[in-house]
């Protein structure tokens, strides 16, 4: 809080009395000497010794100062100032905004931002001090502390680094954390929405400036090759050439000249041939450097291993053919992903899902009304329109995802942590499902489900910000933890970061651009992380100013003293003194007659 605060700052127009008080003394004028025989008929009139036709040397006795003393302390008077009591400091709240649009610029509003801090504390008092990262989620730095030496290390994690700052959150938790009495201060490049209030104050610093950035970039392997869709923007008022550069290490395959309208997005789209992991694609320095390096990985999928054993030969076929068309699977008998079985007391081990076929040999066909879970993965694109479904009215276990009115013919069980038990119940000689469009989009789908829990990075391209899921191998039944009970994240610095598994998964907190390695088990995954965030990379809105006001009415008579009455006061001492010399100062009380003083004064 301020050391000092005034309520009326049109009073310091009161300052303009001291020129006026300077040219009194200063403005003097003086007499030219005119002899005379006798003084007789002039001794009652009083002498105006300093007066003239010209200019003198400003000669400033003590009774200007004085004077200049008690213009000052009424002025001050006037001023309403309030000074805040020894015990009454407030504590600050600091809310940091995180986001990536804080480092743009040069220098950047961060840096900005944390030199008018460092200034504000070195002038202001406060009880304590605490500080708040506004990102996707409002985060504490370290504890209340008083002494400013220890702002270092809170300043430095202060990385801004998050896709977002979700300011209103911070607030609302930093008067949850400090209390009703705490003052905010939020730091940050936009101007506020609504104004601030009470006991908050909203420093900007940032500035509207052009940006041209790369927005979204896709890299996806096909059959062809590597497809690139990649998104630029141009964030100005004015057109904008660029050169967009496609590079692989060192090597650079193709420059893209792109010319931007105002507030235009281009999207384009190159085919390239798989011949690096790694994919680099870059444009110009501009006001934000973060935007214009995007690295992507290639995709690496692996396949997923499978093991049929149905007796019935049509269903068996049927099954062979629609696994061959996904063209993602492999046949592996010792240790599959995806068992399907007719067999019911098929037991697999915990990294195998099984699929049950039951089998029947006496139903109904059945044409509806079909019964989907949409939520479900399996059940995506499939619409059954035009199919019979052979199956009995017996009830199977598990929790249904198909239904044919009020019977089952889909169900789902749940067993361990992440292995899925699913039951088709079926009459082949009463079913036209095998030979129907719906037949192949089901079992892509199951093995597409299953693809998505096998070990590993749920993706390898990312965003800065994102939490990366990563599937470690489930469970044994005979062991309690995992043979390895973390997983590795080496970053692109070097540093090497270590994160718990628990129930199979481990969750990373991606806060670095560039090419990341994940480490589990003896195998390693390649991820990408990239700053792909639109609103951050417009900095067209940014601005500078300061919203809001700690000091209110209820603050100043809580914790502030008025100095009015303290300056009056003085004000009146000084005016007694100077009334005091300049009545010491008269001849008549000097001890000389006042017949010598006109003859002294004439020589």
């Amino acid at each position: 809080m301020p050391w000092l605060v005034w309520t009326t700052p049109w009073a310091l127009l009161g300052l303009a009395a001291i020129p006026a008080l300077v040219a009194i003394y200063w403005l003097r004028l003086r007499y030219r000497p005119q002899p005379v025989s006798t003084l007789l008929f002039w001794r009652h009139i009083p002498e105006m010794r300093d007066a003239g036709a010209r200019w003198r040397e400003l000669q400033l006795p003590l009774l200007f100062f004085l004077e200049l003393l008690v213009l000052l302390a009424l002025v001050a008077a006037a001023l309403g100032v309030h000074a805040l009591l020894s015990d009454r400091a407030r504590p600050l709240v600091v809310i940091l905004d995180d986001s990536l649009s804080m480092q743009a610029g040069q220098p950047s509003a961060r840096e900005e931002a944390e030199k008018a801090l460092r200034q504000l504390l070195q002038h202001h008092s406060f009880s304590s001090l605490r500080f708040l990262l506004a990102g996707t989620t409002p985060q504490r730095l370290g504890h209340a502390f008083r002494e400013v030496s220890e702002l270092e290390g809170i300043l430095s994690a202060w990385q801004c680094r998050e896709p977002t700052a979700v300011l209103d959150r911070a607030i609302v938790a930093a008067r949850e954390w400090a209390g009703a009495d705490a003052l905010l201060l939020v730091l940050t490049d936009e101007p506020p929405k609504d104004d601030p209030g009470n006991s908050l104050q909203w420093w900007a610093f940032g500035s509207a400036q052009s940006n041209l950035a790369i927005t979204h970039a896709v890299r996806t392997a096909t059959a062809e090759g590597d497809r690139l869709v990649i998104e630029v923007a141009n964030f100005s008022s004015q057109p904008q050439n660029a050169s967009l550069i496609l590079r692989l290490a060192d090597t650079v395959l193709q420059t893209i000249p792109i010319s931007l309208q105002p507030g235009e997005t281009q999207t384009l789209h190159y085919t390239l041939s798989p011949q690096s992991e790694l994919l680099e694609v870059l444009l110009p320095d501009d006001a934000l450097l973060l935007d214009n390096h995007v690295w992507l990985m290639h995709t690496k999928q692996g396949p997923v291993c499978t093991h049929i054993e149905v007796a019935h030969p049509q269903l068996r076929t049927a099954l062979e053919k629609a696994l061959r068309a996904t063209s993602l699977t492999v046949s592996d008998r010792a240790h599959p992903h995806l068992l399907i079985t007719d067999r019911s007391d098929r037991r697999p081990n915990v990294t195998t899902w099984l699929v049950e076929m039951i089998v029947e040999r006496e139903g109904e066909a059945l044409t509806g009304p079909f019964l989907l879970d949409q939520q479900h993965p399996l059940c995506e694109g499939l619409s059954l329109r035009d199919v019979v479904w052979g199956a009995g009215r017996a009830p199977i276990e598990g929790i249904p995802i198909i239904s044919v009115g009020s019977i089952p013919v889909l169900t789902e069980t749940v067993r361990g942590w992440d292995r899925r038990h699913l039951r088709v119940r079926l009459v082949p000689e009463l079913s036209t499902w095998p030979r129907s469009p719906d037949w192949p989009i089901f079992w892509a789908n199951v093995v597409h489900w299953r693809r998505s829990h096998l070990p590993g990075p749920e993706r390898v391209n990312a965003r800065l910000g994102e939490v990366l899921r990563v599937r470690t191998t489930p469970l044994s039944a005979s062991s309690s933890q995992n043979t390895e009970d973390f997983v590795l994240c080496r970053l692109p610095t070097g540093v090497e970061e270590k994160f718990p598994v628990r129930q199979s998964e481990a969750f990373i907190p991606l806060r670095h651009l560039g090419a990341h390695e994940i480490v589990l088990a003896g195998q390693r995954w390649p991820v990408a992380v990239n700053m792909l965030h639109r609103s951050e990379s417009d900095l067209r809105s940014r601005a500078t100013g300061r919203w809001g006001h700690w000091v209110t009415d209820d603050v100043m008579r809580q914790d502030y003293r008025n100095l009015s009455s303290f300056f009056l006061l003085a004000a009146l001492a000084v005016l007694l003194l100077h009334g005091w010399l300049v009545y010491r100062s008269q001849p008549q009380h000097q001890g000389i007659p006042q017949r010598d003083c006109w003859k002294l004064d004439t020589k």
